[in-house]
C-alpha cells in the first residue's frame, strides 16, 4: 500500500539522518490516535533501536566538553555504551 511504502521511506530518513530524526519518528511513533497503522509499526522500531555512536566520536565529545579524553579522566572508560537513545548514550567509567 501507498501507507507501507512512504512509512519505509521516512523510516529510512529518520535513521538515516539520526539525531533529531530519531527523536521525531518516535514522537510520531506514538501518535496512534492520529497516523495509519503502517506509519506507527514502522516507526515503532526507532523506539527499541537507537543509534549507537562510534567510540572514537564519544572520545571526541568528552574531550570538547571536559578537556580531556575518557581514558585521562577516569581509570576505566566502557568502550561500549550500556544505553542508547535517540540523542545520546550512557557509558560507565
Amino acid at each position: 500500500s501507498a501507507h507501507a511504502r512512504a512509512s519505509a521511506r521516512l523510516l529510512k530518513l529518520c535513521r538515516d539522518n539520526g539525531g533529531a530524526y530519531v527523536k521525531v519518528g518516535q514522537h510520531l511513533a506514538q501518535l496512534d490516535y492520529m497516523l495509519p497503522a503502517e506509519y506507527i509499526r514502522s516507526l515503532a522500531t526507532l523506539l527499541d533501536c537507537a543509534p549507537v555512536t562510534a567510540l572514537e566520536d564519544v572520545r571526541e565529545v568528552v574531550r570538547e566538553d571536559l578537556g580531556a579524553y575518557p581514558e585521562e579522566l577516569w581509570d576505566w572508560f566502557s568502550s561500549a555504551p550500556i544505553a542508547s537513545a535517540s540523542l545520546a548514550q550512557v557509558h560507565t567509567a
